[in-house]
């Protein structure tokens, strides 16, 4: 373009814009105080909190939380194995 021979390479452009899909968004849910929970819950995975920090912190009751969980999530609230091998550990791995 312009008289100039074609780059040797591809050009990569940064993104101007970046939307992440749902089905990329680990804390997507029909709930906002689900996605709200699990934000937190996330955010504090590497201290010992438990769902009555996570109700304090969103000013909701725990049979609120755990009625809402269940009807978007089917499930109620709660560490994972995932989550409990994570505070079992000595290390703290934080990912970007």
């Amino acid at each position: 373009m312009d008289g100039q021979p074609p780059p040797a390479g591809p050009l990569l452009l940064p993104p101007k814009l970046l939307i992440p899909r749902d089905s990329t968004d680990l804390f997507a849910s029909v709930d906002e105080l689900v996605s709200r929970a699990l934000r937190h819950m996330a955010d504090h995975c590497h201290k010992p909190i438990n769902v009555s920090d996570v109700v304090a912190r969103l000013g909701v009751c725990g049979r609120t939380l755990a009625r809402r969980f269940q009807q978007a999530r089917g499930r109620r609230p709660g560490l994972t194995r995932a989550g409990q091998a994570v505070r079992k550990t000595s290390k703290v791995f934080c990912f970007a």
